[in-house]
């Protein structure tokens, strides 16, 4: 809608929430978010713009902002699907090698990242971790982030639904279904790559699934 007084006040809304979700965010979030800022109002400043524009410079980013208010929203569905117990389930059966349950936190991550989209994270994180038995503190963390950040963040590079590639798709004419078999390619390459080289990290690691750690530790109780 070409309305000014509509355009200032949604800038006032997003500068309003800028400020209240930077009381609560912390690490990566935090701190790309500040670089993300410093770096567009050096721009503003650079191109000598007059202040009352710095309100309007939200409106290309109220569609993302609008994704992230949707985000509990799809949190609730989770639960309310029953989708974690699902996910539990998926890294539990049947699973005899690290190899095997990074695959399988592979495959979820890319296919979650689709339709839930940051919310996966959280979600195949705490799915994930209870399948976690035979690794130390130390070495959970790197799984997790190999595991899922880097699924996650491929399947990003192709996904319709990711506003990036929406946006670049708009800004530069390209058509998706040309680039599509291209980047899902190249990400199932990198993915099978990815998957045979956590056998040959995690192969000196014993596999202990949950229904045989607990028994291992009863009998030590007995």
């Amino acid at each position: 809608m070409p309305a000014q007084p509509l355009s200032y006040a949604s800038g006032t809304l997003a500068v309003a929430a800028l400020l209240i979700s930077s009381l609560r965010a912390r690490g990566l979030y935090f701190y790309t978010g500040l670089v993300f800022l410093i770096v567009g109002v050096v721009l503003f400043l650079y191109n000598g713009l007059p202040p009352v524009q710095f309100l309007v410079q939200f409106q290309s980013m109220l569609g993302l902002l609008g994704l992230f208010m949707v985000l509990p929203s799809i949190n609730w569905l989770i639960y309310i699907g029953r989708f974690d117990k699902t996910v539990k389930q998926l890294f539990q059966k049947k699973v005899s090698r690290w190899d095997q349950l990074y695959g399988r936190g592979t495959a979820a991550s890319q296919l979650l990242g689709n339709f839930l989209n940051i919310a996966t994270i959280p979600l195949l994180a705490k799915a994930l971790r209870a399948s976690l038995n035979g690794l130390s503190e130390p070495q959970i963390h790197p799984f997790l982030s190999r595991c899922l950040l880097r699924s996650y963040a491929l399947a990003l590079t192709w996904s319709p639904m990711e506003v990036m590639v929406s946006k670049s798709i708009d800004i530069t004419g390209a058509k998706f279904l040309v680039i599509f078999p291209i980047m899902l390619g190249l990400t199932v390459i990198v993915v099978f790559v990815d998957v045979k080289l956590s056998s040959f990290r995690y192969r000196t690691i014993a596999y202990l699934p949950k229904f045989e750690l607990q028994e291992s530790d009863a009998k030590n109780t007995n």
